[in-house]
């Protein structure tokens, strides 16, 4: 009964966040203020819900464009990492094309600088690796989930090489990064989160070799590497 009544309490608490935060993101005249209402919006969310947020190593993140990649465990990843990374200069969330046609939440999303991929539609994998690298080329930093969704497997998962290849390819690093909690607050399947501990942990950064196949493989396999030792280091 009462994790049902706190599932409930969570589900109005992200109505009310999202009431206040929308208006402002779609009606900020740059991204990063837009990023910044987000920011703070999902501050605002974990606090209601009662969720503490623990952060270690977040003055490594590199000041110049990378790649940031990160586990995924649960649909509270993403407001984890929204309330927890800096949003100046902030970073673009490499996600599914099916949340830019939600109403208002995909408006939203596309102010604050999301970056869609086509998942639906394997033959635009390439030009979507063509994608990210310009935007990192550019001087943006983008978020990455590796293993491309998550399960009910605790098990860190392979990782899909696109963003690796896009991090070659701009001649950017790749900072790797571990979320703690969230599968936990939310499991896969189940719609009544639970207060739980929240925590990113931000690991060691990896520089490309090259900007070929060869040295997009050595930072998936280094990026995975390392993303298990955080994992396995605090479990």
């Amino acid at each position: 009964m009462l994790h049902t009544l706190y599932g409930v309490w969570c589900w109005m608490a992200l109505t009310v966040c999202l009431a206040l935060t929308i208006p402002f993101v779609l009606l900020s005249p740059a991204t990063v203020m837009a990023r910044y209402f987000a920011h703070w919006g999902a501050r605002l969310l974990r606090v209601l819900c009662f969720m503490p947020l623990q952060l270690r190593g977040l003055e490594h993140l590199p000041a110049r464009p990378h790649l940031l990649v990160v586990n995924h465990a649960s649909y509270l990843d993403a407001l984890l990492l929204t309330a927890a990374l800096p949003p100046k200069p902030g970073y673009a969330y490499v996600v599914k094309q099916e949340l830019a046609e939600l109403p208002l939440v995909g408006r939203m999303l596309t102010r604050i600088g999301m970056l869609y991929i086509d998942r639906r539609n394997p033959n635009k994998g390439l030009s979507q690796v063509y994608a990210m690298a310009r935007h990192l080329a550019d001087g943006s930093n983008l978020v990455v989930f590796p293993e491309g969704t998550f399960k009910a497997d605790p098990n860190l998962q392979p990782f899909r090489m696109g963003g690796f290849a896009a991090a070659a390819r701009a001649g950017v690093p790749v900072q790797v990064a571990a979320v703690f909690g969230t599968r936990e607050a939310l499991p896969d399947g189940e719609w009544r989160p639970r207060p739980r501990v929240l925590a990113l942990h931000v690991g060691s950064l990896h520089v490309p070799t090259g900007e070929g196949w060869d040295a997009a493989e050595q930072l998936c396999q280094a990026a995975h590497a390392e993303m298990l030792r955080l994992l396995q280091h605090t479990a």
